[in-house]
């Protein structure tokens, strides 16, 4: 039981210290993407595919690496407002 939990918080500390790796890049390969953003390699082919999110090729062709501004961009692209927000906006309007 001892080795198991060992075992576990092992694989919790090799996971963080990619992360950790990963928060100093500013290229990603598509295993690194997918690592950051949780998104399975077949959903980021789609959104390739479909050209929603900004990537790029090496000159062969063969790899896809993705910047780390344009992914955080990507992610975030859809901002919604908390309820204080659009109370506060909601007054702001009855107040005109």
């Amino acid at each position: 039981m001892e080795l198991v939990m060992q075992v576990k918080q092992l694989n919790e500390a090799v996971l963080l210290m990619r992360k950790e790796n990963l928060s100093n890049k500013e290229i990603f390969t598509l295993d690194e993407f997918c690592s950051y953003t949780g998104y399975e390699k077949l959903y980021v082919y789609k959104l390739v595919n479909q050209k929603k999110i900004v990537y790029h090729k090496t000159p062969g062709g063969k790899s896809l690496f993705f910047k780390k501004v344009d992914v955080i961009n990507y992610i975030t692209a859809i901002r919604i407002s908390s309820a204080d927000e659009m109370n506060i906006e909601a007054k702001k309007y009855t107040k005109k």
